[in-house]
């Protein structure tokens, strides 16, 4: 069971990472971080490069900054946010 948990606790972490990382790449992508919006291919580059090393930094910090195994009052409202999160992309 510890062996389980350990695992959710990272997976939890490491989804919460992405779901961080893709609200970041709004602001960065407006102020032309991945290339000037006049030539209509910063979208791209956020999405193909942008987005996986922000969900890599995220899910490092994460995993070597939160305390283990993650308390309750973290895991529920965690995987509630992803459950509300993944109701609105795929409910649309």
């Amino acid at each position: 069971m510890t062996t389980v948990r350990a695992f959710l606790d990272r997976l939890l972490l490491l989804l919460l990472s992405a779901l961080a990382a893709f609200f970041a790449l709004f602001p960065l992508e407006r102020l032309g971080v991945f290339g000037s919006s006049f030539e209509g291919q910063s979208g791209y580059a956020a999405v193909f490069f942008g987005f996986p090393i922000l969900t890599v930094i995220f899910a490092v910090m994460a995993v070597r900054f939160t305390p283990r195994p993650l308390p309750m009052a973290v895991r529920i409202p965690g995987w509630a946010i992803l459950a509300i999160a993944a109701l609105l992309i795929l409910g649309g």
